[in-house]
């Protein structure tokens, strides 16, 4: 279960960077590909497997964005700043990472109380 959490945590930190790279540094890179917008396919893809995910991830931490100015736009339809989203994908990591230590440090727990009860006559 922990390394699943770690896992998680490692594919988390990928989607971040990916959101970042390919919404931001991209079309900079490649401006002759980006000049008349992305190609519809790659707009679609975008949204389906980078943001709508990242909205999600953003949604428990709304108020924590609104409250102190991390979210562009007003409206139903906000959109977290990249500092938001920093803050968010970091926040999540850090939470799976420290439910995969005490997952870890509880198992080594039971399975040590485990062998001493077992050596006992």
């Amino acid at each position: 279960m922990a390394r699943g959490l770690r896992i998680l945590a490692a594919g988390l930190t990928l989607h971040g960077f990916l959101l970042w790279f390919l919404g931001g540094v991209a079309p900079a890179l490649f401006p002759k590909f980006f000049e008349n917008g992305a190609p519809p396919v790659i707009e679609r893809g975008f949204f389906w497997l980078l943001a709508l995910p990242a909205l999600f991830l953003a949604a428990t931490f709304r108020w924590f964005l609104w409250k102190f100015g991390l979210m562009h736009a007003s409206g139903w339809f906000a959109w977290p700043s990249p500092s938001g989203f920093l803050l968010v994908y970091s926040t999540w990591v850090v939470v799976l990472l420290l439910a995969a230590w005490a997952l870890e440090r509880r198992s080594s727990r039971r399975s040590q109380a485990a062998a001493e009860r077992s050596d006992r006559p």
